[in-house]
């Protein structure tokens, strides 16, 4: 039973981890096209 628990409790931590790392890609991602946007406006 513990055993269970502990593979569950891991699932969790690692999609935690992977959503908190797709939230930081999308946010630079989005700075990047801002960036990217403003460099055009000024040419």
């Amino acid at each position: 039973m513990k055993r269970i628990v502990e593979t569950i409790s891991a699932s969790i931590f690692i999609e935690e981890v992977v959503r908190e790392k797709c939230v930081q890609a999308e946010s630079r991602f989005h700075a990047a096209l801002q960036s990217t946007r403003e460099i055009i406006h000024l040419r």
